[in-house]
């Protein structure tokens, strides 16, 4: 009884202990169930775990991967296939440079064209005597800086005479490889003769038969170069090296030389104090004239020779003879030698170029010979006062000037350019019947002396149309000499006959071949410089910075943008 008792107590207790109902032992038996855990995890490794790779996040990356690869190849392969292309088609190239420094300019590209339209000239071969490696190998030797750059340049103005020309062709020979090629020009000493290039023309004479002519360039003629002592000690150690280039200016004068039907010697007159004359001189040699030098006191402008039958022959016979700003009068002899040269027995066919000296006038000689052409050189200067003329408003010695006629400019590429003259000595003009005006200053223009002083008025002084250069002509029949004056050298000083911006080299160079009846047309080439920095055009380098500072980073930003916006709502 008693133990009965006790045994009902205990129960009672457990139920006071546990008050959970049997819906929440049945809740309390799921919440701890943890069947699922031991069956997840007693399941082999692996078996339905998911697969590397298979994410949304990794399957983007790896796409992202892939079109970079296939973006940066595209890229490789594209630059490769234009190389290729541009090496096959040169045409497509393009000199972004400033200056364009590796490329033809305007006038010589013009040249060439025009040998299409040349039906004499049947083709023309560019020989460069090396092959190409060792070309490149010289100009490196020649300076350890921009040797190379120098080869490159000038291999590429080669091709660019190819490219604007269909009968000129680059090739590349080695003489020790193709001795057949120099015995083809048995007139020239390949021993002692250091040519790179050698051009050479096949040209239809007027009686049909075919002409080889030839003219071969060393580096000399193509290039300055300049040789620095590297120590004061040793002359023996020294650098030589580049300074500039001439290729262009040479190979077209070269070409002109070799396909021109006429070859028009000239030549500059020594031994009166004449001025630097180098530029006009480079100006027609470069325009395939054959210039020389002549000491009038001392030698003969036509020089005689016998040959071996006692016929006279001449060795030199000048077409045209300039006489640039002499400042010692010439003696009677000479005189006599200029006017008998004109006069050439009474077959005339000569011209004398006469270019005054702006500080020189007092020369009794020279001013009575001109005279006996109807031709007189003032003692003063010539102005201009209208602002329209003037290149400085307040240097009314500096002015363009008005182009008389147009015998002489009618076919200037560009007759609208200007010519300009500064500090020209006015020409009066005592026959009109025999000389021509050439150049004259404007209605607002006069003439103030030497011997005028601060206090000379401009104004009360204006005489309008001042001359400053003018032609005097003497003929029998049809033949005619000719005594073409101009007022002032600085007409032809190096930086006008140069520049762009007039047209006094153009229009020079064409009243000699008029008078020299040379038909060609005039070319005006700078020397080319590589430096290791090479200004690109103000115009392309615009361009480019509006590509790659604005364009590309915009068009780049823009691209993230979409694809983001696109991302976002997948």
């Amino acid at each position: 009884m008693h133990n009965e008792d006790m045994e009902k107590n205990l129960q009672n207790e457990e139920l006071e202990t546990s008050p959970l109902t049997s819906n929440e032992e049945t809740d309390n038996e799921a919440l701890y169930d943890d069947s699922d855990f031991f069956e997840e995890y007693s399941k082999k490794p692996g078996k339905n775990k998911k697969k590397k790779g298979t994410s949304r996040a990794f399957k983007r990356g790896s796409l992202s991967i892939v079109v970079i690869c296939i973006f940066i190849a595209a890229v490789i392969l594209f630059n490769v296939v234009m190389n290729i292309v541009v090496l096959k088609y040169p045409v497509l190239s393009a000199d972004v440079t400033n200056k364009q420094t590796y490329g033809l300019s305007q006038n010589t590209k013009d040249f060439a064209d025009s040998l299409n339209n040349k039906s004499s000239v049947k083709n023309i071969t560019i020989n460069v005597l090396a092959t190409k490696d060792d070309f490149e190998n010289q100009f490196a030797s020649l300076d350890s800086s921009y040797g190379v750059s120098y080869a490159v340049q000038t291999e590429k103005l080669l091709q660019d005479f190819h490219n604007e020309c269909g009968k000129i062709t680059v090739s590349y020979i080695n003489l020790a490889k193709n001795p057949m090629f120099a015995n083809k020009y048995t007139d020239v000493d390949w021993t002692n003769t250091k040519y790179v290039l050698f051009i050479v023309a096949d040209n239809q004479t007027d009686n049909k038969k075919m002409q080889n002519q030839h003219l071969g360039l060393s580096i000399s003629d193509l290039f300055n170069v300049s040789t620095d002592s590297s120590s004061d000690t040793d002359s023996s150690s020294s650098n030589t090296y580049i300074t500039s280039s001439k290729v262009e200016s040479a190979v077209t004068t070269a070409i002109l030389n070799v396909t021109s039907a006429k070859k028009v010697n000239m030549t500059f007159l020594k031994g009166s104090g004449e001025q630097d004359y180098s530029s006009l001189s480079s100006l027609m040699t470069n325009n395939g004239y054959s210039v020389t030098e002549t000491t009038l006191l001392t030698q003969d402008l036509v020089n005689t020779t016998k040959d071996s039958k006692g016929n006279l022959t001449t060795a030199n016979d000048p077409t045209i003879a300039v006489l640039f700003g002499p400042n010692v009068d010439l003696t009677s002899e000479e005189v006599s030698k200029l006017s008998n040269w004109l006069y050439n027995n009474g077959s005339y066919g000569r011209s004398l170029i006469y270019v005054a000296y702006p500080d020189k006038t007092s020369l009794p000689n020279l001013n009575t010979f001109l005279k006996t052409w109807s031709i007189q050189i003032s003692a003063a200067y010539a102005y201009e006062t209208d602002s329209s003329q003037l290149i400085q408003s307040s240097n009314y010695f500096t002015s363009v000037v008005n182009m008389v006629g147009d015998t002489y400019s009618k076919s200037l590429k560009n007759p609208s350019l200007p010519f300009v003259t500064t500090f020209a000595r006015p020409i009066t003009i005592l026959d009109t019947s025999k000389v021509t005006a050439l150049l004259q200053m404007s209605d607002k223009s006069g003439t103030m002396p030497e011997t005028a002083n601060s206090s000379f008025n401009y104004s009360n002084n204006i005489t309008g149309k001042v001359t400053v250069a003018a032609i005097s002509s003497k003929s029998s029949g049809n033949n005619k000499s000719n005594l073409v004056t101009f007022g002032s050298t600085a007409d032809f000083s190096d930086a006008t006959l140069k520049t762009s911006q007039c047209n006094n080299s153009a229009y020079f160079v064409n009243m000699m071949n008029i008078l020299s009846d040379k038909q060609d047309n005039s070319i005006v080439i700078e020397q080319k410089t590589v430096t290791s920095d090479l200004p690109v055009n103000p115009t392309v380098a615009i361009v480019l910075a509006i590509i790659l500072a604005g364009v590309l980073p915009f068009g780049i930003l823009i691209a993230g943008i979409v694809i983001w916006a696109k991302r976002r709502h997948q």
